[in-house]
């Protein structure tokens, strides 16, 4: 989970954490960057609205390395799904979820995503 409001990143980490997975947060891109150094995540819960690099920033940044092409790429902000995908490249986001909508959503996407649907 990476987004630049602390609170957040941590109760997202922490309810994956809960659901059995595996999960790191990291406050802002720059962050994540530093941390892909020594753990590559199987899938990136990224907030858009942060400063430099933002979630459009970082999701072209997995994109084009080869160690991180491949991880799944979750939209996870306030912005409307539609100005997403306007802004966003052709397929740095593999899914959106809407923040604000409680924990349930962003869950119920990992888990399809995990079983393939």
């Amino acid at each position: 989970m990476v987004d630049d409001y602390e609170l957040g990143a941590q109760a997202v980490a922490l309810a994956l954490s809960f659901a059995g997975h595996e999960a790191q947060f990291a406050y802002g891109g720059e962050e994540a960057v530093r941390r892909l150094a020594f753990w590559i995540p199987d899938m990136a819960v990224l907030d858009i609205n942060m400063p430099s690099p933002d979630g459009f920033e970082l999701a072209a940044t997995l994109r084009g390395s080869v160690a991180t092409r491949d991880v799944y790429i979750i939209a996870h902000t306030s912005m409307d799904e539609d100005e997403v995908r306007a802004k966003a490249g052709l397929n740095d986001f593999d899914a959106y979820c809407q923040k604000g909508a409680g924990a349930a959503p962003l869950m119920d996407l990992i888990s399809r995503a995990q079983s393939g649907g």
